[in-house]
């Protein structure tokens, strides 16, 4: 059930593009080493390169190359290395290509790119990959580590390294002696490194599923059988291993069928709970619409996007003026002027900070010049984030020419300005699931 927004939110469905050819890849590898089938050493890398081209979750299929040059094959190292050479050559090409053509990340703090910060990348890897090995192997969502209340994160770190930690003793003597178990166990670790350039979410978790799936299923199997040659024979380890069997049987094969589509219902319900509903009037492309406030500003800042895609008209703009799930004051000192103060400040919540680095902080009076809007920070909180802010607008809040939404009660309404020299307040924008 932890690829239900994976398959649910098309959005995401590239990945599972990436996984068909890097599969693909993989099998072509493994021909191509343990049957000597001469076309894999070109259709391999050709494959590799097409999951790349598909996504950049393509980059995973060489954690699974590289786990099997290291348990899989019984060659020389110097020939393990150089059957990767063509792949370490393909993903040297594509980093260059995707840097040269402009895409990454750069001054956000939701994403981290791992070449341009490499120690804050890994203090990254250090904090979340035991909170995706949770949402790997148990029914808790990693998502949880950015969507939940303050702290969460936290609880679910140490859950997560008690996992792994579970997991690792009660398999350990299947590690030891089974090398297609310690292939499954690296490709899928080394799989969870790279999603830790950005929060945690079980969305990220298709490619390390397929790790964890063979790994799973070789334990489950030699227990079942009374493997002695895979598993310990010990009555001891099986009294303790017996519940971990259990477990994962009823979470994987029992819950997660029944689970996965339940989840996908509430996922798109939730979506179409954050995205403002169209709006068919002509007289839009005059008009800006002004979003006081809304669980989250990503989907809020999808809505030209969304009205543009179902052939209706766009706004000539689009403001969104409080950040995600936050309590909001609104004072109005004038007929064309607001002062906007979000309860906790602005890029407070981890999902904001996918629009500006706290590392490119602002000061009172940095303003930004828009077409209809000056908006201007007003005061600074202790730790140097916009407090508040000042909104002056061309024309009167009442024009035609401004379209006002707010959030309420799980769907976005239409909002009045308050009177000038008014005030009001407007309570955290939480969807309703």
């Amino acid at each position: 059930d932890a690829h239900a927004t994976l398959v649910g939110w098309i959005a995401q469905r590239n990945t599972l593009v990436t996984m068909l050819f890097g599969i693909l890849a993989l099998l072509a590898h493994h021909r191509w080493r343990a049957e000597s089938w001469r076309p894999g050493r070109i259709v391999a890398p050709g494959l590799f390169a097409t999951a790349l081209l598909a996504g950049e979750a393509g980059v995973a299929t060489f954690a699974y190359l590289a786990a099997y040059a290291v348990f899989l094959e019984s060659r020389p190292w110097t020939d393990r290395v150089v059957s990767l050479a063509p792949y370490i050559g393909i993903a040297a090409v594509w980093g260059i290509g995707i840097r040269m053509a402009g895409f990454g990340t750069a001054n956000i703090d939701l994403y981290i790119d791992p070449r341009g910060e490499p120690m804050r990348f890994l203090g990254a890897v250090a904090s979340r990959l035991p909170i995706l090995f949770l949402g790997l192997f148990s029914p808790i969502e990693s998502n949880g580590a950015v969507l939940g209340p303050p702290g969460t994160a936290h609880r679910l770190f140490g859950m997560g390294l008690g996992v792994m930690a579970l997991v690792g003793g009660l398999m350990w003597p299947l590690l030891r002696r089974d090398a297609l178990a310690r292939f499954f166990a690296l490709g899928m670790l080394l799989s969870l490194v790279p999603i830790c350039a950005t929060y945690p979410h079980n969305r990220l978790l298709f490619w390390s599923s397929f790790g964890a799936m063979g790994l799973i299923a070789r334990f489950l199997s030699a227990y079942l059988e009374r493997d002695a040659e895979l598993l310990s024979d010990s009555s001891i380890y099986r009294i303790v291993a017996a519940p971990l069997a259990l477990a994962l049987v009823i979470v994987h094969l029992l819950v997660a069928p029944v689970q996965t589509p339940i989840a996908i219902a509430g996922s798109n319900a939730l979506r179409d709970q954050l995205y403002i509903s169209p709006i068919s009037e002509p007289n839009l492309t005059d008009q800006s619409v002004v979003i006081v406030n809304g669980p989250l500003v990503f989907f809020a800042s999808h809505f030209p996007v969304m009205q543009a895609s179902e052939g209706r008209t766009v706004p000539m703009h689009t403001h969104i003026l409080a950040p995600s799930f936050a309590g909001v004051e609104i004072e109005r000192p004038d007929e064309r002027t607001i002062v906007v103060r979000p309860r906790g400040g602005y890029l407070a919540h981890p999902l904001d900070l996918l629009y500006r680095s706290l590392k490119r902080p602002m000061s009172v009076g940095d303003r930004l010049e828009l077409p209809d809007v000056s908006i201007e920070v007003a005061s600074l909180t202790t730790d140097g984030r916009p407090a508040s802010i000042t909104c002056r607008f061309t024309t009167p809040l009442e024009a035609p020419s401004l379209r006002w939404i707010f959030w309420e009660k799980g769907r976005y309404k239409s909002w009045t300005p308050p009177a000038p020299g008014g005030k009001v307040t407007l309570p955290p924008a939480i969807p309703l699931r």
